[in-house]
Parts: C-alpha cells; structure tokens; sequence
C-alpha cells in the first residue's frame, strides 16, 4: 500500500513540474497584446508574420521574436528583409512597440513604412535599433535622449534636418549610420564628445560639412570605419584623420579636398585595407605602399604619377581592385614583374597612358575585369593576357592597338560577359573562335577596320538567346572580399559609357540587362546570317557603315525585344520583311543609304517614325515616305450631278432642250390652226 502511495505521489509531482515548465514557456501576454497590434499595423502579403495568431499562445515561438530564457519577457525583435523576400512589409510601425519595456534589440530594416520617426515608437532602453531602407521620415534629433543605445543605423531613408549636438551625448554608442537621407548642416568635433565607444561613423551621401575647429583635436574614439563620401572636408586633407590609427575602411571620396596624399599616411593607417579617395583634387605621388590596401581607388582626381613604384615595387601587394581611372597618369605601364597578383579590378582608363600592354599583366591570373579605355596604348594584344581565363569585362576601347582580333579571345577567354575593342586599328576577319564567348552580353567591335563575314555561328551567344543563360546579376558586378574581414564584401560594379540610339549615355546598375552587338563603322562583307535572329534577348543591333549585301533575314521579327536596330549605310537589298513590322519594342531603326526596294510594310511602329530612316532607297515607297507605291492611286469615279463644276454643263443642256421643245409646241400651235382654218373656210363655201 505504501508503494502505491509513493508511485502516486511521483506522479503528482512530475505532473505538477510538467504543468509549471510548460506555464513558463509563455510570453508575457500583455507583450503577446502588443505584438498582435503591432501586427494590424503592418502590411503583410508576403505572410512572413503568419505564426503572429491569437490561436499561438507562446509568442517566443513566433518569427523574428527572442525572450529572455528566465523572465520570459521579450527582448529581441528581428523583422528585417533580405533580398531572397520578394515582398516587403510595408504599412506603419503601431505604438505598441513600447508596450515592450525589455526590448533591447529592434530591427525592422529593409521594409516600406510610412511612419514619421517620433519619441511615441520606441522604448528608451534600446541598445540596437536598424531602421535602415524602410522609408522613414523624420528628424534624427528624436534619439537623443537614447542613451543605452549601442548601434544607430537609420540609413538610406528619408531623414532630414540637421544632425544634431545631442547626439555626442550617447557614450555608449558604438555604430552610427545616417548615410543617404536629407541630412543638412554643420558637424563639428562638439558632435562626438562623448562618443569614445564610437567604431563606425558612417555620415556620407547627405548634405553635410565638417568643421572641425582645432588643429590639435584629438577624437575620443578610435574608429574602425570611417566613411564620409559627398561630406564636405576639404580643401586639405583632415589632419586629424592621423590620430585614427585602427582605421580599416576609410571613404572620404566627393569631399572637396585639393591636396596631396600626406607623407604620415604610411604610418598611421597600418591595419588599412578599404580606401577611397575618388572624385577629388588629389594631385602629385601615389606612394607604393598604398599597393598594401586592398580595396584602392583613387579615380577621378590629378594624379599625374608614373606606376612603376606601385605596380614594381611591393612584395607581395594585396590588392585585389586598383582604381586611378580619369586621372592625368602619363608614360607606359611598365613591364615588370608585377606583385599584384591578387588583383581582380585593374581600372586605368581615361589617362594618357602610351606604349604597348606589357606582357607582365598576364601575370595577374586572378583578374575579372580589365579597363584600359581611352588612353594610347599601341601594338598588338599581349598574348600573356589568355593567361587570365577569369577575365569577364575587357575594354580596351578608343586606343592605337592593331593587328588581328586575337584568336584565343574566344579560346581562352569564355567567361567574358563585356568586351569592347572599339576604336582601334584592328584588322582582318572577326574569328569564329569568337562564338565560344556563350555568357557574352555586350559584343562592340565597332570602327575599326574588321573585315569578312559575320560568324554564322554567332547564335553560340546563349545569353542572348535564352534568358536562363544571362548571368543571375541585373548589374555587370563583382564581389571583393577583404581578407581580415569575410563578412565585408564590396560588391563593385562598372560604370560606363554606352552609345546607345546614337547618343552616349552612362550606365551602371542596369549595364547587366543590355544585350547589344555593334559591328558598325567596318568593313564587313557578305550577307546578314540568318542565325543571328536567334538572339531573341538582343536589345541593340548596329550593322551600320559596313559593306553588307543581300537582303534581310526574313526572320528579323524574331528579335521581338529589340529596342534600337542600324543597318544603314551598307548594300542591303529588295524588301524590308514584314515580320520588321511586328516588332513592338523598337523605338530606334536606320535603314537609311542601302538599295531596299519595295512597299514599307505596314504597321504602327515602321510608319511612326521619321522619313529621314527610310533615305537614299531608291526603290522604297509607301508612308511615311511622300512617294506613293504603284497601284495606291484608286480609280477616277463617275461625275455626280450633284458636282457644282457638272451642275452648269446640266443647266446649259437642259435650257438648250427647251428651246428645241419651245419650238416644236409653237410649230405645232401654228400648223394646227393653219389647218383647222382651211377646213372652216371651205365648209363655209
């Protein structure tokens, strides 16, 4: 019997342990209450939020919510976006936030909200708040009085006003980010007095002006990233940028600075490995040592240095992307053994850099994207250069180069997604070799002196065939890892000039949605292959000023996403095909200075535009064209009565008949009493 009761008694006891356990698994609920009005709040179509129900009693289990493991109170709100959500939560950021008295993590970044930043949103308690990409509105001087917080990051939305002084109150704040909003003013070194936590200060792309007073100012912290671009610093370079000796990102590029690179640079920024100066007045050296910095561009300055010392001297250099385009670099590249063989951007167009390509750039087989543009590089291709079978985007454009297309171009170099050899002095046949290149979007070999036939096999373009194939990128980019830092990865992304509809125009972000073959101002031959309708994702198609005979494909309707097609100015003969007529997208077409013949065929787009595309075809007719194609005139119908200019020829006949009827009745009147006369006289008799 006593067994009996002890076994009981157990069980009573783990039940009761059991119901307990489970009862403190539970939210708190008014904090429950609260995340279920922050929720009606929302605008949820993509049901991120769907474990957010009334029916779901503990809401630590629900998504994006962290309790604390003893009290249960909710600490943690982590409702951000990513890019693998198609549809973001949009709508308003309910007041019920601050029913939550224990949270110290809130991030709701990457969304649309329509709210007004004000005191009413959010707990003071706060340690990190990211409200980064979320379309807020507001002022920044509402977080003043937050003074646990940790990390502020309100980036890229749609702040404005000044940044204000209070903000050097909030000594525990270690990251700082209001880059791209509205921001105005000055900021001055009372901004940041008690920010000796501070690792990150992020300020850039608003309308702000650093003024820092003293001379001898020594910040109270010691940042790691520091970024500044479009702030106004300059004309001289920050001195007391040198006290910043654990800086491992620094942008003060777009910040009015008319200096030179100061000798201390070397000694202090020793941990540095991102830098940008770009978009300044820098002039003079580029010291050797900046080979050691791993992300490096000093684009769109005066440097007017030789590269000897930074591409010769260094042992071993890190860097992986070495910008100095648009500068004033002079002399050729030197053909040493270049250190850099990490580099995966090498931009130095837009200089008036002279000589051949040395052979030694074969060196640096890790390369992905190699810009020598417009500069007066000569000679022929160095064939070190299919060493570099990474290489996705090869311009060379408007330089002195020569000889034939090389060969191994489309041999060794099949990854490439841009190559541009445009104007240079490059000659003989495009190679057949050329097909290979299947992940091509953007094939420009235009005004050289190119001759033979367009490749039939032209259609092994598979990105411009099959949508599947384009790269899985809307931009022509590039991830640039830093070593010391995995997670931090600069997604680089060419910014370039294209000639697109005869006009120059710049592109970036959208360079990777254009598919686009221009083999204008050549010397091409022969017929247009029919293959080349294959390419149904073709945007831009330029032929022009070569010497192409025959007649167009029939099939040119294929390319029904063509936005802008030249033909003009070669031998092109007999009809345009009426399959032209069909393609809806074209806003651009030249078919001016050929030998077409026949009717334009009819359709919205072909008749819209001007005449002046249709010129020098002696044999063209129809609209817009004034002349009228044989058979157009209809025939001459018959005269109406009713025609004024007929009505006088009726009038005139009729009056005419009167007279004859006029005359014949009064004959008539006279001969009959003539008779009737005769006949009265002789009964009389």
């Amino acid at each position: 019997m006593m067994t009996k009761v002890l076994v009981l008694l157990m069980v009573l006891a783990t039940n009761t342990h059991v119901l307990s356990l489970s009862s403190q698994n539970y939210c708190i609920e008014t904090e429950r209450q609260a995340l279920l009005s922050l929720k009606k709040g929302f605008v949820d179509y993509g049901n991120r939020l769907s474990s957010w129900t009334s029916t779901r009693r503990d809401c630590c289990a629900w998504r994006g919510i962290r309790c604390d493991n003893l009290t249960h109170h909710i600490i943690s709100l982590d409702l951000h976006s990513n890019d693998n959500d198609s549809i973001l939560l949009s709508g308003e950021i309910n007041p019920s936030l601050v029913e939550l008295p224990y949270l110290r993590y809130l991030d709701l970044s990457y969304n649309n909200f329509t709210n007004n930043l004000n005191t009413t949103l959010f707990n003071k308690p706060l340690e990190h708040l990211n409200l980064s990409r979320s379309e807020i509105e507001g002022q920044l001087s509402i977080f003043s009085n937050f003074s646990f917080l940790r990390v502020l990051d309100l980036s890229n939305n749609k702040l404005s006003g000044t940044f204000p002084e209070d903000i050097g109150k909030l000594q525990h704040l270690e990251v700082l980010d209001v880059s791209s909003n509205f921001l105005t003013g000055l900021v001055t070194e009372f901004h940041f007095e008690k920010l000796s936590k501070l690792k990150n200060l992020h300020l850039h792309d608003n309308s702000l002006t650093l003024k820092i007073n003293s001379s001898t100012w020594v910040p109270p912290f010691q940042l790691d990233s520091l970024i500044l671009r479009s702030c106004k610093l300059g004309p001289q370079f920050p001195i007391w940028l040198k006290t910043q000796i654990n800086l491992s990102s620094l942008d003060i590029s777009n910040s009015s600075i008319q200096d030179t690179i100061p000798n201390w640079f070397s000694n202090h920024f020793t941990k540095l490995n991102f830098l940008n100066l770009s978009s300044n007045q820098f002039y003079g050296h580029i010291p050797y040592y900046l080979s050691y910095v791993e992300i490096l561009d000093l684009s769109y300055n005066r440097f007017n240095t030789n590269l000897r010392s930074l591409l010769c001297e260094p042992i071993n250099g890190t860097t992986k992307l070495l910008d100095i385009s648009n500068n004033m670099l002079s002399g050729s590249l030197p053909n040493c053994h270049w250190n850099l063989k990490n580099l995966i951007v090498l931009k130095l167009d837009k200089n008036s850099l002279i000589g051949v390509i040395p052979t030694s750039i074969g060196l640096s087989n890790r390369i992905q994207y190699l810009l020598l543009g417009h500069n007066n590089f000569s000679g022929n291709f160095p064939s070190s250069l299919k060493n570099c079978t990474q290489l996705r985007v090869l311009d060379v454009k408007a330089n002195k180069l020569k000889g034939n297309i090389p060969i191994w171009i489309g041999e060794k170099l099949t990854n490439l997604i841009f190559l541009r050899l445009k104007s240079n002095n490059f000659h003989g046949v495009i190679p057949p070799s050329m097909c290979h290149l299947r992940f091509i979007q953007i094939f420009d070999l235009s005004n050289n002196n190119i001759s033979g036939f367009i490749p039939s096999c032209i259609n092994n373009f598979t990105s411009m065939v099959d949508k599947r194939n384009i790269q899985k990128m809307s931009n022509i980019s590039t991830e640039v890892s830093l070593d010391n830092n995995r997670h931090q990865v600069l997604l680089y992304e060419i910014v370039t000039m294209i000639m697109w509809k005869g006009v120059l125009r710049q592109y970036s972000k959208t360079l990777g949605l254009l598919r686009f073959i221009d083999l204008s101002r050549n010397e091409l031959t022969g017929k247009i292959p029919e293959e080349l309708c294959n390419l149904v994702e073709l945007i831009q198609l330029n032929l022009s000023r070569n010497s192409l005979s025959g007649s167009i494909p029939m099939e040119i309707g294929n390319l029904n996403k063509l936005d802008s097609l030249d033909l003009s100015h070669n031998k092109l003969s007999s009809v345009i095909p009426t399959s032209l007529a069909s393609i809806s997208s074209l806003s651009f077409l030249n078919l001016s200075s050929n030998k077409l013949s026949g009717r334009i065929p009819i359709g919205t787009q072909l008749q819209s535009f001007n005449a002046s595309i249709y010129i020098d075809n002696d044999g063209l007719c129809g609209l817009p064209l004034n002349n009228s194609c044989l058979g157009d005139e209809t025939p001459n119908s018959p005269k109406d009565i009713h025609d004024p200019s007929d009505a006088e020829e009726y009038d005139e006949g009729w009056l005419n008949m009167s007279w004859l009827y006029m005359g014949i009745g009064v004959g008539f009147v006279v001969g009959f009493v003539g008779v009737c006369g005769t006949l009265l006289l002789i009964t009389s008799f």
